[in-house]
């Protein structure tokens, strides 16, 4: 028997800066409906650009270089549904495409589905995870329609095993035995594979860290100092100084104030 599929995870993305986000690991499948500005995402198979009402397809397990242009307003808006790429592999196996990001001109349908989809994340009292599931399925299904592809580009080097390990708590003191048990190898076996990858676990960490940092930005209105303390700074000015060193710009910059 299967097990049950998973819900989405729904979120509404708000940015100022249109600064480039470089190197940005994208590790869930994702579907971005761009309600204002414009999103160009640059991979190494090419660059796409959605526009308002557009919706970028991108698969997960890719790197790319964002930019979140804002529209005349100041201000880059949009939402973003996120997948657990097993219950795309399951909903959307049957897509003759090939994984890639792209830029889908929603029907009219999948319009409808993607505004009941985001009223029962909005619904005032609890919604099934199953009924979730079910309605974000569909949007695979449009998606595998138009021959669309949103699975996971194959990668289970030791560096994207060790990522999805830590971005399950990105403010835990993680060290490298306890990884390495997790991952049932020796601690300088792994440290052997991240090398030959190009990569550490101390890089893995802070990347891991500076992107949910980068999220929690756009999707909330946490405060700056909040958000270091949970992706594991209890100083907001090492924190700030770590974001700056990925990103090229202070975290008080995505959002245009100092909050």
């Amino acid at each position: 028997m299967q097990s049950p599929l998973l819900p989405p995870m729904f979120a509404r993305l708000s940015q100022r800066s249109g600064k480039p986000l470089r190197k940005l690991n994208l590790a869930q499948p994702s579907l971005i409906l761009v309600v204002g500005g414009e999103k160009t995402v640059s991979t190494r198979a090419g660059t796409i650009i959605a526009g308002p009402g557009d919706v970028a397809v991108l698969p997960g397990g890719i790197t790319a270089d964002v930019i979140n242009t804002p529209d005349p307003g100041g201000l880059y808006s949009a939402e973003v549904v996120a997948f657990d790429p097993g219950t795309v592999e399951r909903v959307a196996s049957r897509s003759a495409g090939e994984p890639a990001a792209r830029v889908y001109r929603p029907t009219n349908g999948f319009r409808d589905c993607w505004k009941g989809l985001s009223a029962l994340f909005a619904a005032p009292e609890p919604v099934p995870a199953s009924v979730l599931a079910h309605r974000a399925g569909e949007l695979l299904l449009w998606l595998t329609t138009a021959g669309i592809s949103l699975v996971t580009v194959a990668d289970q080097g030791f560096g994207a095993r060790a990522r999805m390990l830590i971005e399950q708590d990105v403010g835990k003191d993680w060290q490298a035995p306890d990884i390495a048990r997790r991952l049932a190898v020796g601690d300088a076996t792994l440290r052997r594979h991240l090398a030959s990858e190009g990569t550490s676990l101390t890089d893995i960490l802070i990347d891991a860290r500076m992107s949910r940092a980068l999220a929690l930005l756009q999707m909330t209105d946490q405060p700056v100092t909040t958000i270091a303390l949970e992706v594991g700074y209890a100083s907001p000015s090492r924190f700030a100084a770590r974001f700056r060193a990925r990103f090229g710009f202070p975290p008080s910059e995505i959002r245009g104030h100092s909050r």
